[in-house]
């Protein structure tokens, strides 16, 4: 009866000495010890399924996408972080890619990525480089991509004869940034040079910045960013073709649509 009652008792102090872990700050703690990331990432896509669908594009290149909700929760992101994150991750990630000449990259390499962006973003280094300026003029490049392999309608070079007409007014009236749900910062540089936009301080917006998630958590079926929260405080134009102006886009609650 002895040894009953101190077992009992050694079983008390056991579970009232035990801490009590939600299950987001069991996922956190994991991480920090080692535990594995893949919680974090959704799969990838493979090649005939990786389709901008509010583009009409197929994306270049890969993209990792960061389950931002659960990412938010463990790490107290904020949206604009969060974008910002998986954007920076996916431009180191295929840098990795590239160097290993591979497909894939070891899970130690990935968790080395992994921890350098959750600094940076903390830091508030990399990413996009938002603009002091009040207004941002954006300029969606993923209907020129379209018009491309459209094999009858509006081609790109009517695209572009449309876009000259309020090329001044775009540079002028704000500070010019190019967003593509299909192209990365590389491939967007090449697109400045196309709309005659040298010389001009650009900024660029890539495909690895869109992700599936509202700026509140919900999982979307495409791949978006909230201006309104991405760019708190900014007036955002977004210009887009007149055929598009009606269309659900990836650049969602924009200040003001300018179509053109």
């Amino acid at each position: 009866m002895r040894m009953r009652l101190m077992l009992a008792g050694v079983l008390v102090l056991s579970a009232c000495s035990t801490p009590q872990i939600q299950p987001d700050q069991e996922r956190t703690e994991n991480a920090t010890h080692g535990f594995s990331l893949a919680v974090y990432f959704l799969p990838l896509l493979p090649a005939w399924a990786n389709y901008a669908a509010l583009g009409e594009c197929f994306r270049e290149k890969n993209v990792q996408f960061i389950d931002l909700a659960a990412l938010g929760r463990s790490f107290n992101l904020t949206y604009p972080q969060l974008v910002q994150f998986q954007g920076i991750y996916n431009e180191l990630w295929q840098q990795a890619l590239a160097d290993y000449q591979r497909l894939d990259l070891p899970a130690p390499e990935q968790e080395k990525i992994f921890y350098q962006v959750l600094e940076r973003v903390r830091s508030n280094v990399g990413g996009v480089d938002v603009p002091e300026h009040d207004r941002l003029n954006v300029l969606w490049i993923d209907p020129f991509l379209a018009a491309a392999q459209a094999k009858e309608g509006t081609t790109s070079a009517n695209l572009l004869a449309a876009f000259l007409k309020v090329q001044e007014e775009f540079v002028a009236q704000g500070h010019p940034l190019l967003l593509s749900t299909c192209l990365d910062q590389n491939a967007l540089r090449e697109w400045q040079q196309k709309l005659g936009l040298q010389g001009e301080d650009v900024r660029y917006i890539g495909l690895g910045h869109f992700a599936p998630y509202s700026a509140k958590g919900k999982r979307l079926p495409g791949a978006v960013i909230d201006s309104a929260a991405f760019l708190p405080g900014k007036k955002v134009y977004f210009y887009v073709p007149r055929s598009w102006a009606h269309r659900n886009l990836p650049w969602q609650h924009a200040t003001k649509l300018r179509p053109y």
